[in-house]
């Protein structure tokens, strides 16, 4: 922000300054979900090639989610050991407990904090 400001050479009052610094944290941080610093000046605005409507899902992105999820045999917090893909037809989930599922497809996510 004040790289910009001073590379700018701005000479901006009160009101303009707070308006320059919401537009940086607003439309920038909070839209990217990162910090100025973690942004790539290159890719800032590679969203823009997408044509549409941004929208806010008043109770989460977990609606989504949720909606996909019906009928869905999902587990949580359950540690796997083995995915087993050697037969054509069904995938083997083996888990730390020794609990064996089995599967057409899986999705395995691990936590990134």
């Amino acid at each position: 922000y004040n790289k910009v400001r001073k590379h700018g050479n701005l000479e901006l009052d009160a009101k303009q300054e707070r308006l320059l610094s919401w537009h940086f944290y607003w439309e920038i941080v909070q839209d990217q979900i990162a910090q100025l610093r973690e942004l790539s000046s290159i890719e800032y605005d590679a969203s823009l090639a997408y044509e549409g409507e941004d929208y806010i899902l008043d109770h989460g992105m977990d609606t989504i989610l949720k909606h996909l999820a019906q009928g869905v045999d999902i587990r949580t917090q359950t540690v796997v050991e083995r995915i087993d893909y050697t037969e054509a037809d069904v995938i083997l989930v083996r888990t730390r407990d020794g609990q064996v599922f089995e599967a057409k497809s899986v999705i395995c996510t691990v936590p990134l904090g």
